[in-house]
């Protein structure tokens, strides 16, 4: 299954279809969906975040792996590390006819944060009966506070003043994307009611299930929401964008009628833009 994409007025929108994709395709920097393959699957998939000091300076480390149950095509993996809901740093290392990737990020730590790894693990798989694909999604949270001449890291509170510094932390959070989301909607127009609403990691860990997604649906959607998000969000990003503007965890609209997807993006000019996708 392949796409047909539309741009218009700068909405980008991406329609389910028999259509072929024209065009030469750059394996380097192609998230694609296929039809899942039921029997070639991931065995061992993971993302993790750690603090340690090297040198005199603390560091954020995130890695990720993943692993399939026999070599494919193409193996690639999407990490993105956010700080307080903003994303600081990405990769997408990618390898053909290999079953295994892993992959390291390396961010100098801020005190009071808390530091979220997405990782989208996708494999092209092609056999003589056509090409197909499989996937998953993993993730890590963790928080990073200063106390007392003291760097404390923890993904779960151990105790009283682990538990405030969480508390404020997530309410920081909740505070700054929902003035985010509530300007984005509005410069795009886009009626909130109509939508059941979702952060990315959310979305894609399935950790609040939608009332109008099928099962059935499930599987195409998340890749054809990632193919997205990669093809106009993340491809092009360069390092010295993310040291002048961190753009925000990308927002999951499911129309509450079951016609439609949106995902809502801040640009690196500021601008808000959306992704339309027809389920």
């Amino acid at each position: 299954m392949n796409y047909k994409r539309v741009i218009l007025f700068g909405v980008i929108i991406f329609l389910f279809a028999t259509t072929i994709w024209y065009g030469y395709r750059d394996v380097k920097s192609v998230i694609q969906y296929f039809p899942i393959n039921k029997e070639i699957a991931f065995t061992d998939v993971g993302s993790t975040l750690k603090l340690f000091k090297k040198d005199k300076e603390y560091i954020i480390q995130a890695d990720s792996w993943s692993k399939t149950s026999e070599k494919v095509y193409l193996r690639q993996d999407v990490n993105l590390l956010f700080q307080n809901g903003f994303l600081i740093q990405l990769s997408y290392p990618w390898k053909e006819n290999t079953d295994w990737i892993v992959n390291k990020i390396q961010e100098p730590v801020e005190k009071d944060s808390v530091y979220t790894l997405l990782s989208y693990h996708h494999a092209e798989i092609h056999q003589d009966n056509g090409i197909s694909m499989n996937q998953s999604v993993t993730a890590d949270k963790l928080y990073v506070v200063y106390f007392q001449d003291t760097w404390e890291a923890f993904n779960e509170p151990q105790n009283a003043r682990q538990k405030e510094a969480m508390e404020i932390l997530n309410q920081a959070y909740i505070n700054k994307r929902k003035k985010l989301f509530e300007k984005a909607i509005k410069d795009l127009n886009v009626n909130q009611m109509n939508y059941e609403v979702y952060n990315l990691d959310t979305f894609s860990l399935k950790e609040k299930p939608s009332k109008v997604i099928t099962e059935e649906q499930w599987e195409r959607i998340l890749g054809g929401l990632w193919e997205g998000i990669y093809r106009s969000y993340l491809v092009g990003i360069t390092k010295d964008e993310l040291t002048y503007f961190s753009s925000p965890m990308p927002w999951v609209l499911i129309d509450r009628n079951g016609t439609h997807v949106l995902v809502i993006f801040q640009q690196y000019n500021g601008q808000f833009a959306k992704l339309i996708m027809e389920i």
